[in-house]
């Protein structure tokens, strides 16, 4: 089949003026990003958000001339960067003024939802009325962290070794979507940072814990984590009961007056054993 010069030129131009059509109608709106309460914008799309500044703004340029009275809706993925049917809405407004082309579409402040956690969102600006859909902004890590839940460890049974045996650790709450447990084998240190992760160990439950020594849990937040680790944590120390010598805590040498009683407490504190003291070798 033979097609004329001009026939040939018009199918060109129709398939370029549709590719650009498609093209444009994309750029209507720029990327969204985050701002903070300030307005300024987040130059890196990481949200680390806590109940104590849960608020949030967003912001997008205009690609064409938008009339007052718009509404513009501000959509976000799951954390794997799928948008749902319909999508989920972080914000909504409805413009006041016109928006010029390159000018601001910019929502005001609002509060991330507490149930997100991830490192892949995506965010869109939307207008329902023209079925407009603007160009996602991806990558977006987001993660909330409701301080006062704060993660808490504490034994299953006790946290003494006895006889060869092995204990548990239980992280509380122990409904979070990943735990990060370290180890810190020198009994006489607190220093987390120099704690070991225990690999394959990401559940609320540590099992079968033979070793004596730190103990120590952290909520996973992925990118976040660093940024929640004052107080998204929690230690306890492990001891063997045929190595560890139970003591009264404090010096050697006590000294206290009659009028001024002194409570005294052992380094040790099971509620499972049953303690007995002595006062000059005599049994209280």
């Amino acid at each position: 089949m033979k097609y004329s010069k001009n026939l040939m030129v018009f199918i060109i131009m129709t398939c370029f003026i549709s590719s650009s059509f498609k093209v444009m109608a994309q750029e209507k709106i720029e990327k969204p990003i985050f701002i903070g309460t300030d307005g300024t914008p987040i130059s890196i799309q990481k949200l680390c958000i806590t109940d104590r500044q849960p608020d949030r703004g967003a912001i997008a340029k205009a690609g064409m001339f938008f009339t007052a009275g718009t509404e513009f809706v501000l959509e976000l993925s799951d954390g794997d960067g799928v948008f749902s049917d319909p999508p989920r809405v972080l914000s909504r407004f409805t413009t006041p003024i016109d928006i010029p082309l390159e000018g601001d579409i910019e929502f005001p402040l609002f509060s991330i939802p507490i149930d997100l956690g991830g490192e892949n969102y995506s965010l869109r600006v939307r207008v329902p009325a023209d079925n407009i859909v603007g160009i996602v902004q991806e990558n977006i890590v987001i993660y909330f962290f409701d301080t006062p839940n704060s993660v808490v460890v504490n034994k299953i049974d006790s946290n003494v070794l006895c006889d060869g045996g092995s204990i548990g650790l239980q992280a509380i709450p122990n409904d979070l979507p990943k735990y990060i447990w370290y180890f810190n084998a020198n009994p006489d240190s607190d220093n987390i940072n120099n704690a070991d992760i225990i690999p394959g160990e990401s559940g609320p439950i540590l099992d079968n814990i033979t070793e004596e020594g730190l103990y120590f849990v952290r909520i996973d937040f992925g990118s976040c984590t660093s940024s929640f680790a004052f107080n998204s944590g929690s230690s306890i120390r492990v001891f063997d009961f045929d190595t560890t010598e139970i003591k009264i805590k404090g010096p050697a040498l006590q000294e206290f007056c009659p009028s001024a009683p002194r409570m005294l407490e052992v380094n040790i504190d099971d509620p499972n054993f049953i303690y007995k003291w002595f006062k000059d070798g005599e049994m209280v």
